[in-house]
């Protein structure tokens, strides 16, 4: 059996957990690379298990020698997982420059699926916030909407149910013609102020794009930050609404 990052997440579900622990209570570098060592032990102890499996089938037992040998392996996958994945450089983000560039970049070449990694945080939360909140209100709906009235709520709701927040950004930013809006805060940079969190352009059309540095040191940009607040609270009011249609609906089915 292949041995795989989604096999090991399969067999120690809480890995993900431990390792955002220990990114969280010891720093991105330090903890990215205990989270390696972690991750390469798990993976051989799977290949050493699956070994000792294979050997007793065949009847034979691991002599000493073959005892060296496995460790030998383990060591050989321990030093590889430190020299290619730990030993990066923790500072792999984007600079307040780069992310603008890739932001001006993806609007002028019309790529929507590029836009929602480039979003600040506040931007990013409140899509992720109405992607779930349009999951709930789905989900009511299948579960309790009289069934001459599901189809037509669920359309209501349109694509974001059951998509991801990326998947939703750039259906949204495609349907919306988001890319057009944008243009005005891109393109080659005529005046820029920084600060530590906060980076400030000047473009050619006189609009001034604002990107903002989250506490994890990544930069993004805040141009869409008000449109998708907005798109934020109207979906809160959906799913207001949807719950109050279940009571009701439960009340008459009651009587």
């Amino acid at each position: 059996m292949k041995t795989t990052k989604a096999n090991i997440t399969e067999r120690h579900p809480a890995l993900s957990s431990v390792a955002s622990g220990i990114h969280r209570g010891l720093g991105r570098r330090l903890g990215r690379r205990l989270s390696c060592i972690l991750s390469c032990t798990l993976n051989c102890r799977l290949i050493s298990r699956q070994s000792r499996r294979l050997s007793r089938r065949l009847g034979h037992r691991l002599s000493r020698r073959s005892n060296i040998i496995s460790t030998t392996i383990f060591l050989l996958f321990l030093a590889q997982g430190l020299y290619s994945g730990c030993n990066k450089n923790s500072d792999d983000k984007k600079t307040a420059e780069e992310t603008y560039k890739a932001w001006s970049d993806a609007i002028q070449k019309n790529r929507c699926e590029d836009i929602y990694d480039l979003l600040d945080e506040k931007s990013r939360w409140a899509v992720m916030s109405l992607v779930k909140d349009t999951g709930k209100a789905a989900a009511l709906i299948k579960k309790h909407y009289p069934k001459n009235r599901k189809q037509g709520a669920l359309a209501r709701l349109g694509p974001a149910a059951g998509a991801s927040p990326q998947k939703w950004m750039t259906r949204h930013c495609r349907q919306n013609r988001l890319l057009q809006k944008l243009k005005p805060f891109s393109g080659a940079p005529k005046k820029t102020q920084k600060n530590k969190d906060v980076f400030r352009v000047t473009t050619p059309s006189g609009e001034v794009a604002t990107l903002i540095r989250d506490k994890y040191g990544r930069w993004g940009c805040s141009a869409l930050k008000e449109h998708l607040e907005k798109v934020q609270v109207r979906m809160v009011n959906i799913l207001k609404l949807t719950r109050e249609n279940v009571a009701r609906f439960k009340a008459d089915s009651k009587r």
